[in-house]
């Protein structure tokens, strides 16, 4: 039995590069791009019914 394991971590913010690093795991990249579709179609869907992300002040709780 073969076991994969897939770390994935949230980030606060885009201040720093991000990547993701593996091995060339044909699965590994299947979910490569499903991801990128993820973010493709989330993209849309908010555009489409415009969807504006609105923050608080920085400062705020």
């Amino acid at each position: 039995m073969a076991t994969r394991v897939i770390y994935l971590e949230l980030v606060s913010s885009l201040t720093a590069q991000r990547i993701i690093q593996s091995d060339n795991f044909t699965s590994y990249k299947e979910i490569e791009q499903n991801l990128n579709e993820l973010v493709r179609e989330t993209h849309r869907t908010l555009t489409s019914k415009r969807i504006e992300w609105k923050y608080i002040t920085p400062a705020a709780p």
